[in-house]
């Protein structure tokens, strides 16, 4: 009620987005917040690292894992006390439409390639000046730890999904077993 006072359109009950959407939206939020550590995104694709097989991504239990993946992703961005106040994130929670060409608007990509741009430009130089070179050995620890915490955290949730399928193997294979003693 509070939007339609305000002559805004009311945000809608839900949304449908796609993987690359959330993807986009937290490469967004790397790039604006370099000094904030993202939550990672649930994997794209079901795999069986065991067989080294892609499983059908439309599999029901691995489309409710993701799905849950993906909205404790937006529960984390949104109690985050910094992110949950980013226009681009309340565009993404309310927008239907839209918000990705206000994200290109943001030039988020171009900021991306500068810093990349800069950091080589800085082990280019013959003589650097030594606290531009500490500067950027700082920020790249601090991006080295960001990672090492992302990649540490993804790992266990992959884990975690990995002897839930596991669990579920079993759990159909005792069940075949059974199946096959009572004949």
């Amino acid at each position: 009620m509070d939007a339609v006072v305000e002559g805004r359109n009311p945000a809608p009950d839900a949304l449908w987005r796609r993987y690359s959407e959330f993807e986009l939206l937290r490469n967004y939020l790397i790039v604006t917040y370099p000094y904030i550590v993202v939550p990672p995104l649930p994997e794209k694709r079901a795999e069986f690292v065991w067989h080294k097989l892609s499983a059908d991504n439309m599999d029901p239990d691995f489309v409710e894992r993701r799905r849950v993946g993906l909205e404790n992703f937006l529960l984390r961005v949104a109690s985050h006390p910094v992110l949950s106040n980013d226009q681009i994130l309340y565009h993404f929670l309310t927008e239907e439409h839209g918000w990705k060409e206000v994200v290109y608007e943001t030039g988020f990509q171009a900021k991306a390639d500068s810093r990349l741009r800069a950091l080589s430009a800085t082990f280019r130089v013959r003589n650097p000046d030594k606290e531009h070179v500490e500067k950027a050995w700082v920020d790249m620890q601090r991006f080295k730890e960001q990672k090492d915490k992302d990649l540490r955290e993804a790992l266990i949730n992959y884990a975690v999904m990995q002897i839930s399928m596991c669990k579920k193997g079993i759990q159909v294979w005792g069940n075949a077993k059974e199946c096959f003693l009572k004949m």
